[in-house]
Formats: structure tokens, sequence, C-alpha cells
């Protein structure tokens, strides 16, 4: 399979710093909103947030977005503003490849449990970062596989504002690094694994924070 969405991470540039504080906290008419952020997001998240892939038959396969989406906490700019964040991590390990690849192969139940004994122990070493396979890898240009291939990992951040989509922007980090960095390298974004909470920082002349908690786009049923 190939991703269509990768070039999205790839190829997207950062904002400058000046825009995005404009964006988030010089835009009139913040004030007065009759929906919150997340009432925003609920009424997106009934079918906006479908990645859609296509196979190497060429048919078209749609999944849920394996991302995550944060909301501020005590940020009155933010809510006002109707503002959150999504965000979607990746990553790529061989062994983790390996195994998926061998649970691809239909082998039998044994293999089949240690496989998937595997990829969750390796999947945990990765928390909120999702791990591409080596058919998506082999999809991918070749400067962003190479990348993935040493150790490098991706994340694409997007933020919204009244329910619409305002800028993404492309951030890296090197494995066994927290923080994220965006690709001009003025704006940090930072999630703790076990509490999920994030805080996203925007230097320059007129510095702006937001922090809060993130959590899955799409939460597993129980």
């Amino acid at each position: 399979m190939r991703v269509e969405l990768w070039e999205r991470g790839s190829a997207v540039r950062a904002l400058p710093t000046a825009v995005i504080s404009l964006l988030l906290f010089y835009v009139p008419g913040l004030k007065n909103q009759d929906k919150s952020p997340r009432e925003y997001f609920e009424e997106l998240n009934a079918g906006a947030f479908i990645h859609t892939l296509t196979s190497a038959e060429g048919n078209k396969i749609s999944a849920p977005d394996p991302g995550y989406a944060c909301f501020s906490k005590n940020n009155l700019m933010a809510d006002n503003g109707g503002v959150f964040l999504t965000f979607e991590a990746m990553a790529y390990d061989k062994n983790y490849a390996e195994a998926e690849a061998m649970l691809a192969s239909k082998p039998n139940a044994e293999d089949t449990r240690k496989a998937l004994a595997r990829m969750r122990e390796i999947q945990e070493g990765y928390s909120y970062v999702m791990l591409f396979s080596d058919d998506l890898m082999a999809a991918m240009p070749a400067d962003a596989s190479d990348f993935l291939r040493k150790g490098g990992q991706e994340l694409d951040l997007s933020l919204y504002m009244h329910g619409v989509k305002s800028w993404t922007a492309g951030f890296h980090r090197s494995r066994g690094n927290e923080n994220w960095v965006s690709r001009n390298g003025k704006s940090d974004f930072a999630v703790e694994p076990s509490t999920m909470r994030f805080l996203w920082s925007v230097h320059g002349d007129k510095p702006q924070m937001i922090n809060g908690r993130c959590e899955r786009i799409y939460k597993d049923k129980k």
C-alpha cells in the first residue's frame, strides 16, 4: 500500500513566527464564540478525520486518522478562538516492520501470537508515534524514507480555528529526543507520553505558548 498523504508532512513549510502569533492572538472577532474548541472538534469528527490509502491494485481504502487532538487549558484566547491542535507522529522501526510482514504472510497461530506480541512490545517504546511498514516506506520519496530509516521521526501539527484548519507545519526529531522542532527552528512541540500533556511554544519577538492535553482522534471502542 502507499500513503497519499505523506507529502503533507515532507513538503509542508512552517509558518513564520509573526504569522502564527497573528493567527492565534491578533485576529479580530475572537470573542463571544458560541462554540468551544471541543464542540468544533466534535463537529469535524463526524467524518473529517479520515485518511485515504491506495492499495497496490489501485483500490481506495478509507481509515480513521491515527493521530491526536489537543485542547488547551486555561487559555482564554484559544478558547475564544475555537482553537485546537491535531498531530500525527511517524517513525520506522526495522524489527516492527519485520514482525508486521510476518503477520501479513498469514503464519500459523503460534507465529501469529509471537508477531503480535513483538509488535505491541515495540510500539510501547514509541508511545504515540505511528510506525510505518516496509510497503509504506517503499512508496515514500527517497529523502523522507532515508530520514526515517536513519532513526529520524516526523510530526505534522495542524491548528484549527472555528472548525477550519488554518495551517499545518512539519516538525522533526531524532530517536531518543523528547521535543519536536519545527523546520525553521522557531517553534517547539512536546508531549509527555504517560499523561499526553502537551506544550507548544512559538519563539520570536512575541513568544507564545499553549499547553493542555491530547487524546486520540478516534478512541478505541471498549
